[in-house]
């Protein structure tokens, strides 16, 4: 972004945007030059480019975009979704997801090394905790689930009292990635 001598300046943002081939919201088919031109033409200026679980198809992602529009004058985060344990409500869809928006400007494998030392909450036959990266089909990232206090951990240790990156909470609801749950 250019600095801008006459003031405040407004841009669009949208830091929810579902990264192409993402493991449960594929809303762009098969068209991978599609969805990155439809980047490139949009009158947004700042993505958050979006997964479950991970941040190595954001950042393969932004990298494909870069190298295909080297002068584009958009911006990128990534934003890694998660669903914590915890509801808000007593019908199903009542998880919370919390979207992890990192600094654009920290170092790929500093995202890729907070993710990796995150534990779910399942946990194997010998009572060892779930890693994200041991999730290997749809409904095993349909079914994972992450405490808060768990992300918060290791936040603290990764980056201490730096805090390069925001944090969101949404309740799953109908915008989140369950079934569609009817009352009867």
């Amino acid at each position: 972004m250019n600095a801008v001598n006459r003031g405040s300046e407004w841009n669009k943002w949208d830091l929810h945007y579902h990264v192409f081939g993402t493991h449960l919201n594929n809303q762009f088919g098969d068209d991978e030059n599609g969805y990155l031109a439809e980047i490139e033409n949009s009158d947004i200026l700042a993505f958050g480019i979006t997964d479950y679980w991970t941040a190595s198809k954001q950042l393969e992602t932004i990298k494909k975009f870069k190298d295909k529009y080297p002068t584009s004058n958009k911006n990128f985060f990534v934003n890694v979704e998660f669903r914590l344990n915890q509801n808000v409500s007593s019908i199903p869809t009542g998880h919370v997801n919390v979207h992890l928006i990192f600094d654009n400007k920290l170092k790929p494998e500093t995202i890729i090394s907070f993710i990796d030392s995150l534990e779910l909450t399942s946990t194997h036959s010998n009572g060892t905790k779930t890693r994200i990266s041991e999730l290997e089909n749809q409904s095993e990232y349909e079914c994972a689930s992450i405490s808060l206090d768990e992300i918060m951990r290791n936040l603290k240790k990764h980056f201490g009292t730096d805090k390069p990156y925001l944090l969101g909470f949404a309740a799953g609801g109908l915008g989140g990635i369950r079934p569609l749950y009817q009352r009867k």
